[in-house]
């Protein structure tokens, strides 16, 4: 899948776990598509490697996800993995940042470079 929002800078530790982060911004007539790619990618994790770990030793993968408005306000934002929705609890009229990293096994990071067109 090709990404237009979403560009990843990926990472190995070397001891196999690896990381993909990213940074996008978008106008409020955009977000729409870039909260998309978000679900996207999210429900690509959960569907071929099940829930995130939430930081357990055995799990596959995990994330954290962010939003701030264009004055750098924090915005709430909930993601239903299992449903592959994201959710921002309040739209600003202006611009929106999300940032989204995704950690995991080397597994993980193989299949997730095989799945997606990033930088």
């Amino acid at each position: 899948m090709q990404l237009d929002f979403l560009i990843f800078e990926s990472s190995d530790d070397g001891a196999g776990t690896c990381s993909f982060e990213a940074l996008a911004s978008a106008v409020p007539a955009r977000l729409p598509a870039l909260i998309r790619e978000v679900d996207a990618v999210l429900g690509w994790a959960a569907g071929d490697f099940g829930p995130p770990s939430a930081g357990a030793s055995d799990g596959e993968w995990d994330f954290d996800l962010q939003a701030w408005s264009g004055d750098d306000a924090p915005l709430a934002i909930t993601c239903d993995v299992q449903a592959a929705r994201v959710s921002l609890l309040r739209v600003p009229d202006g611009r929106v940042t999300i940032a989204l990293i995704l950690t995991g096994s080397s597994a993980f990071g193989d299949a997730f470079s095989a799945a997606f067109t990033y930088a």
